[in-house]
């Protein structure tokens, strides 16, 4: 596995290997979720790199960005175990020498749920996929389904910028609970990390709902709030039920074929937890 931290290295490197080429952006931390994806990517391509950046694009003013973890040794053992052929780890002012100014915005897409809560955050991971991409030219591009708002707005920045890369959307992995694994899972304590399972099993709740007919989203989400409510550490930011593809809001009742997106944000404590289902 080849380590390398300059994007001109990086481009050379990428253009030097066996194509197909599979991409796994990721800001470290790597667990289960991340080697889903690299494990995908093996399966679908013949040379796998991944990316380890903390971007600071995408963290607001009063976020952990100085606190997330950055255990790169543990890091680049987990993608040495997995064959990743190349890691890109660059520093900040590798991606963002003290002249950028340049920045990739995506429109109302990226001011909705997420974007609202968090002001510009969408426009951080929107210019580093950017740049991710443009610099590696992968043929494929995995992201994983639990940020299924950061997936729809990958898959229309490749689109209308014609990136020319294929997004990979890979299933959310799981605990054996439910609770969607991710990075900031470990900064809840035993309490909270039990009261965490609240996000999934409102969910679920909602999935059989809609499969036993409930077709009203008002109702819908007023059954996954009502579950949500009755955990005393849960606070929450939105839940919403849209449409899986843009993103927009449904109103009023929808036919019991249609496909839907729910998706919930909630602080368990301190600690802000995101999750979503697709209702077939």
């Amino acid at each position: 596995m080849q380590i390398v931290h300059s994007i001109d290295k990086f481009r050379d490197k990428c253009s030097s290997l066996s194509r197909s080429l599979g991409l796994v952006p990721t800001m470290g931390a790597i667990h289960d979720g991340h080697l889903a994806l690299i494990k995908q990517a093996s399966l679908e391509n013949k040379s796998v790199v991944a990316t380890i950046f903390v971007n600071p694009k995408q963290f607001s003013e009063n976020e952990d960005f100085n606190d997330y973890p950055r255990p790169i040794e543990s890091d680049l053992k987990s993608l040495e175990n997995e064959n990743v052929d190349l890691v890109f780890v660059p520093s900040t002012d590798e991606i963002y020498p003290s002249y950028h100014s340049t920045h990739v915005a995506v429109g109302k897409i990226a001011e909705i749920l997420e974007g609202k809560s968090r002001p510009n955050h969408f426009q951080g991971v929107s210019t580093i996929v950017t740049k991710l991409i443009s610099v590696s030219r992968p043929d494929n591009t995995y992201f994983g389904q639990k940020d299924a708002q950061q997936c729809a707005i990958v898959q229309k920045i490749n689109r209308e910028l014609n990136l020319g890369t294929n997004i990979r959307i890979v299933p959310t992995v799981r605990e054996k609970d439910g609770l969607a694994i991710s990075s900031r899972n470990v900064y809840l304590n035993k309490k909270e990390r039990s009261a965490s399972t609240v996000l999934f099993k409102s969910l679920e709740k909602g999935r059989r709902l809609k499969g036993n007919g409930l077709t009203e989203i008002d109702a819908l989400i007023a059954c996954i709030r009502e579950y949500i409510v009755s955990e005393p550490l849960a606070e929450i930011d939105y839940i919403s039920v849209v449409d899986p593809n843009t993103l927009n809001n449904f109103s009023g009742p929808t036919d019991q074929s249609k496909q839907l997106l729910a998706l919930v944000a909630v602080k368990i404590g301190n600690i802000r937890l995101i999750d979503n289902m697709i209702y077939d």
